[in-house]
C-alpha cells in the first residue's frame, strides 16, 4: 500500500529549529507539510502530502520527530475533570480500541492519537461521550493534526452514511483549492 499523508510528530520539548528542520527535508523532497496548530498541550503535529520513502528516512533521522501513516490526534477537554481518568482509562487502558495509538491525560485534556484505518472516529468518540456522560460532563475537542482530503472525506462519508462521498466531491475543499474563499 502507498501512503499518500503521513503524520510528523514533534517530542515535546523541540522547538521552532526543529520544526525548520523538517520543513527543509519535505521541501528539499519536493513534498508539502501543512502544520497544525499551536495549542494548550504543548504538542505539535504535521501532515505531509505525497511523501517519498526517502522523506520518511529522512525526516526519522531528526531528533525528536516520530513519524507516522496518518493518524488522527485531539485533545478532549471535558468540562468536568473528574472525567479525565475515566477517559483516559476507556480510551488507554486494556479495553482500548485497538487502532489507539496512545492516550495521555495532560494537564486539564486527554490527548488521544488512533489510526483511522483500524479504528474509526465514531467508535473513539463515541467511548469519550459514555464516559463524559457519567459525569454530567460536555466536551471540547481540539484537532491537533491536519487531515488530508481524503482522511476528511472518510470520516464524513462514514458519519453520514454516505459510502460514495469523496474528496473530490466535497465543495468546500474544492472553493478552498481554488481560492474562492480568500
Amino acid at each position: 500500500m502507498v501512503v499518500s499523508t503521513l503524520t510528523v510528530r514533534m517530542a515535546l520539548d523541540r522547538g521552532q529549529a526543529d520544526c525548520a528542520a523538517v520543513d527543509f527535508a519535505v521541501r528539499a523532497s519536493g513534498a508539502d507539510i501543512v502544520w497544525g496548530p499551536r495549542t494548550r498541550t504543548g504538542r505539535r503535529y504535521g501532515s505531509v502530502a505525497h511523501p517519498s520513502h526517502e522523506l520518511r528516512d529522512a525526516l526519522n533521522a531528526i531528533d525528536g520527530v516520530s513519524v507516522l501513516d496518518e493518524i488522527i490526534a485531539i485533545a478532549v477537554y471535558p468540562s468536568t475533570p473528574e472525567a479525565l481518568p475515566a477517559i483516559a482509562d476507556a480510551l488507554g487502558g486494556a479495553g482500548a480500541p485497538g487502532g489507539v495509538l496512545s492516550c495521555d491525560a495532560v494537564e486539564d485534556a486527554v490527548v488521544v492519537e488512533w489510526d483511522p484505518l483500524r479504528t474509526p472516529a465514531s467508535i473513539v468518540y463515541g467511548l469519550i461521550d459514555v464516559e463524559l456522560a457519567r459525569f454530567h460532563a460536555s466536551r471540547v475537542v481540539e484537532l491537533l493534526v491536519p487531515l488530508s482530503d481524503a482522511l476528511l472525506a472518510r470520516i464524513a462519508a462514514e458519519g453520514l452514511r454516505a459510502p460514495d462521498l469523496r474528496d473530490d466531491r466535497l465543495l468546500e475543499f474544492q472553493l478552498e483549492r481554488s481560492d474562492v474563499l480568500d
